[in-house]
């Protein structure tokens, strides 16, 4: 296949890999104005039955508190299944893919399962300690009993 950089060939579209400055061509399918409409209807649809469980999780969790079985049950049910099904059902609408979910591996210039479990060990720490601090800021500015 014969382009430049700066070309686009037809019936490709560029996936931009976080900063990442090169392109990667893929090929997908060209929607028409009509489907494009669609997929924007479906995703915001999508978007707001996603969010909808979040929503309603704090009243939920407090009635379910005496319930350890029903609590975990609804936790999971809100934090892992939710999100995936919803994210099987976006993934049937023409012209997505993963990557345009934002799920790659490409850190920076980085690539690969690698780069992603070696960026999760070196910010765990970095998560821990920042929640320890903002703790103890809060624990000062609003002390309880």
């Amino acid at each position: 296949m014969n382009s430049s950089p700066g070309e686009m060939p037809p019936g490709y579209l560029p996936r931009w890999h976080g900063s990442d400055v090169h392109r990667n061509w893929s090929r997908t399918a060209t929607l028409s104005r009509d489907d494009e409409r669609a997929a924007a209807g479906r995703y915001l649809l999508l978007a707001l039955l996603g969010i909808l469980p979040f929503l309603i999780n704090g009243p939920i969790n407090a009635c379910l508190a005496t319930e350890p079985l029903l609590y975990w049950s609804f936790e999971l049910l809100i934090w892992v299944v939710v999100p995936a099904v919803i994210l099987l059902i976006a993934l049937r609408t023409p012209g997505a893919s993963l990557a345009g979910f934002g799920f790659h591996g490409a850190i920076l210039r980085f690539r690969g399962p690698a780069a992603v479990i070696m960026t999760s060990i070196a910010l765990a720490p970095l998560c821990y300690f920042f929640y320890r601090v903002t703790y103890g800021i809060f624990e000062t500015w609003f002390p309880g009993g």
